[in-house]
């Protein structure tokens, strides 16, 4: 059903006599079952008239002719029919100009299956055979596709998008045109990853992956990855390349972005480590490798800091096996790696099992989950900040600077193994033996 805000917007632009559409991914999600989540609009009318025909509006594409109209809380894109000039960059348009042509403004659209337009009532206005691409499940240029993708380059990245949304078949006349235009390489890193994450974060990621490498454009985005290409682990434990292991690895993963990421990058460093003794291959250190290289790439890709972190830290620890017999150990761990990150942990841990020859073996996970939720639920000190005692009191024993953090790490090592001892008048005892 189309929200009656929607019609709302297009009642009220068609009763000042302008033509009113929903347009772009509604319209295709729409047709195809699935739940539409932004509902945008076009129209005739120019940003002008839109802000003024509506209570709540703010301009966020002026430029471009995109007006937000808030309609119950909620936003919606109003954007006014154009026409574009030439893309000298190969990213945007020169300049832009608006049309009271519906054909014109659809005719510069990516793909066909986006410049599809309905009506408030559900009717489809499919002037470029949209629909029959979905049909087909391929995806379609407007027009020719050579122009289309020297345009704005970013469409080669959004066609391998869509195709791994969607479950698509690849359009082998889109992939050839697309090897033998030139790679634009000046396509903003912000913009690719906003392309990455969603490849990621789709059913098969590793579709997605895989097409990007063959299109060539997969070790642009992740430098190193390429060395991965067949290359073969000799290993006992290992049946497949280090990037068909990557992409078994991806798929199995949980869906969302820290770990997907982690699992495609785990083991990158592989074949800068390797090493061949008796016909056995051997990867010392790779954990260190992988980690240095992941930085590398998603600080390029301008992933925040949280997920670096985060990604870093589950690439690092992602060969540990945790001694579940001593508890220390557990609470070592589960301190090093953080307690909101053990899922993260465990998942990494079973994808990287499953892309192994030993993939019937989870037991180990399972183990060491249930030996996590023991400890957790003990609710014993597992940080520095859950002992019972501060910097001050330790400044007040006479240590200072450097020699209170050292201090603090010294007795969390302790309560970690003797928890009854986390009391103020026992580390403050502790603290008075201790040899610095």
């Amino acid at each position: 059903m189309i929200p009656n805000d929607v019609k709302y917007i297009i009642e009220r632009l068609e009763n000042n006599g302008y033509e009113a559409y929903v347009v772009g991914g509604a319209v295709r999600d729409y047709y195809l079952g699935k739940t539409v989540n932004d509902w945008d609009i076009t129209t005739d009318a120019e940003p002008c008239i839109v802000e003024d025909l509506f209570e709540k509006t703010y301009a966020i594409g002026r430029a471009f002719g995109t007006v937000v109209v808030i309609i119950n809380a909620i936003a919606y894109e109003v954007t006014t029919y154009r026409t574009e000039s030439h893309y000298s960059d190969g990213r945007r348009p020169d300049k832009v100009l608006y049309s009271k042509n519906l054909k014109e403004d659809l005719s510069r659209r990516d793909f066909t299956m986006n410049a599809m337009v309905m009506t408030k009532t559900g009717d489809f206005i499919d002037l470029y055979n949209g629909i029959e691409s979905l049909d087909k499940q391929m995806i379609q240029c407007v027009g020719d596709p050579i122009k289309r993708f020297q345009e704005d380059y970013l469409r080669v990245y959004r066609y391998v998008r869509f195709n791994t949304q969607l479950g698509f078949t690849k359009n082998k006349e889109l992939d050839d045109v697309i090897l033998t235009i030139p790679q634009n390489l000046n396509i903003s890193f912000e913009r690719i990853k906003f392309e990455l994450d969603k490849i990621l974060l789709s059913e098969n990621p590793s579709r997605g992956i895989r097409h990007l490498r063959s299109l060539g454009l997969l070790k642009h985005i992740l430098p190193g990855i390429e060395k991965t290409y067949d290359f073969d682990q000799h290993c006992k434990f290992h049946n497949l390349n280090v990037f068909d292991h990557l992409m078994v690895v991806l798929d199995s993963s949980e869906p969302n972005i820290i770990n997907r990421l982690a699992a495609l990058l785990h083991d990158i460093g592989k074949p800068d480590t390797f090493e061949l003794s008796d016909g056995e291959g051997h990867f010392y250190k790779h954990h260190h490798v992988s980690e240095q290289m992941a930085e590398l790439i998603l600080r390029r890709l301008k992933y925040s800091n949280n997920v670096v972190h985060t990604v870093l830290k589950l690439i690092h620890y992602h060969m540990t096996l945790v001694d579940t017999e001593k508890k220390k150990s557990v609470k070592k761990f589960i301190n090093k790696i953080g307690s909101d990150h053990l899922d993260d942990f465990l998942d990494l841990r079973k994808s990287d099992i499953m892309g192994s020859k030993i993939n019937d073996d989870l037991s180990s996970i399972q183990i060491m989950k249930e030996a996590f939720e023991k400890i957790l639920n003990e609710n014993h000190p597992m940080t520095i900040h859950d002992l019972d005692i501060n910097g001050h009191d330790i400044m007040s024993l006479g240590y200072k600077g450097p020699e209170i953090g050292k201090i603090k790490h010294y007795l969390l090592d302790h309560v970690l193994q003797h928890h009854d001892d986390n009391k103020k008048t026992i580390l403050l005892e502790i603290i008075k033996k201790i040899e610095l």
